[in-house]
């Protein structure tokens, strides 16, 4: 695995102030191009910050070479999908961006890059294992987090590996008929399904769900979204949290929601009788092309 392009971006004070109320205060953004053996080349990234007044080292690794969802706000995506990564090839991203960002271990590990983790299941369940047992890479600080659009049976079968992970749920919509539009998973799977296998981790777990709701003007933030989501959430504050995000890249002719678009939005929310948490996630690694779904693959040539 080598190193085939670098970006990193150090914030400025004025503007890392802006974030001292949110849930974390990013210092610097780190994104690898990384060329495989077999030539295909997958981005990883690293953001050193500030959480509970201490400093971390986060990391987010990719799970697949390509991805077949083809979410049309992801880019991870658009040139298809190969195969998967090994768990030697997972933890290989995390000792490359550990020897860049100068450091042994890192304080959280997600596995939220480019491919769909639960479709690659045995390689990283048995990589989220290693990294909690052996804690060669993984400090433990904070518990490593695994993002999926959603797929009922892979969750049910998560849930008897009793693993301690954080679970991230990408919804984006508040009905299957508009998740359809941006999301080609939600043709097989729907909302509800979704919600049932995640209430049913819970159950067997006791870790909440973290729900992402990802905000386009026009599509998703009207009053019937509101209230949707509102009803989805009723009597469901210890079962989900929710993660509100501002998007990177472009749906149709819907505008990106700005960080007053996901005040609003919460607002509304609150005033529908939502009690469960909610963050406004202020998504990192925008100045490096490493947010949510700016990851690419790019095959060989």
């Amino acid at each position: 695995m080598k190193v085939i392009n670098r970006k990193k971006y150090s914030y400025p004070r004025q503007k890392t102030d802006k974030w001292k109320k949110e849930t974390f205060q990013p210092l610097s953004d780190l994104k690898l191009r990384l060329k495989l053996d077999d030539g295909n080349m997958i981005e990883s990234a690293a953001f050193h910050m500030i959480m509970d007044g201490r400093m971390e080292e986060h990391a987010c690794i990719s799970t697949q070479v390509g991805c077949k969802y083809g979410c049309k706000f992801c880019t991870s995506g658009k040139n298809g999908y190969l195969r998967n990564l090994s768990k030697k090839e997972m933890k290989d991203e995390l000792r490359v961006l550990a020897k860049e960002e100068k450091t042994e271990k890192f304080d959280c590990i997600v596995f939220m890059g480019i491919g769909e983790p639960l479709d690659n299941y045995d390689e990283v369940v048995n990589c989220m294992r290693e990294l909690i047992e052996k804690k060669d890479l993984y400090s433990g600080i904070r518990r490593i987090a695994l993002a999926t659009v959603g797929i009922p049976d892979s969750l049910n079968k998560l849930a008897e590996e009793k693993l301690p992970i954080d679970l991230w749920v990408s919804l984006h919509a508040s009905d299957d008929e508009k998740r359809k539009k941006i999301m080609p998973a939600a043709n097989k799977y729907s909302i509800s399904e979704i919600i049932k296998s995640a209430e049913d981790y819970y159950k067997k777990t006791g870790r909440f769900i973290w729900l992402n709701y990802m905000l386009f003007l026009g599509f998703n933030n009207l009053n019937e979204d509101v209230k949707k989501l509102a009803n989805l959430l009723k009597d469901k504050k210890e079962i989900f949290k929710l993660i509100l995000t501002e998007p990177n890249n472009d749906i149709d002719n819907y505008q990106k929601a700005g960080y007053g678009d996901l005040l609003e939005f919460e607002d509304k929310l609150r005033n529908n009788g939502v009690e469960n948490e909610i963050v406004r996630f202020m998504t990192a690694g925008k100045d490096v092309g490493a947010g949510c779904g700016e990851f690419v693959f790019i095959p060989k040539k």
